[in-house]
């Protein structure tokens, strides 16, 4: 990866990470649905002026488009998107911004399973070592709050 396209993706970290603070701010104010709404129209004037630009590349795409294709896009958008928002909004409401972001910051375990399990992607011994570390460090962070007294009933 060359610096700029580092640079690029440093920038979509802080932007992803500043996200939940504005979410979060957001929902000690709006009802979490409400929040789903406004950010949901905000996206959408961009997003169709984008499309405008875009009508070419879109019209040549959905010519190639089957069933199967469709299909995916549904479900991505409406289950992948949408009611993860709605989990999203409703958890983020009731726990601290960093520790819910850090739990849904492990999709990429759920991603090398599926992946290694459907598409039959490798992985080999330095990523399993990243994916144990990944699985510590979220641990570690989820139980940040908890006292060590609470840690006793466990033992």
């Amino acid at each position: 990866m060359n610096l700029f396209d580092l640079s690029i993706t440093l920038v979509i970290a802080f932007l992803s990470g500043l996200m939940p603070i504005l979410h979060k701010t957001l929902l000690n104010k709006f009802n979490p649905m409400s929040v789903l709404i406004f950010i949901g129209l905000t996206y959408t004037f961009p997003l169709f002026f984008f499309s405008l630009a875009q009508i070419d590349t879109i019209k040549t795409d959905l010519a190639k488009m089957n069933s199967t294709d469709a299909a995916c896009i549904g479900f991505a958008s409406i289950v992948c998107v949408f009611f993860a928002n709605i989990l999203y909004y409703n958890i983020l409401k009731k726990h601290k911004s960093y520790i819910v972001t850090t739990l849904i910051d492990t999709a990429p375990l759920f991603t090398l399973i599926i992946a290694v399990g459907f598409l039959k992607e490798h992985l080999n011994a330095v990523g399993l070592l990243g994916v144990v570390l990944i699985i510590m460090g979220t641990i570690c962070i989820s139980v940040n709050d908890y006292k060590f007294e609470e840690f006793e009933r466990f033992a």
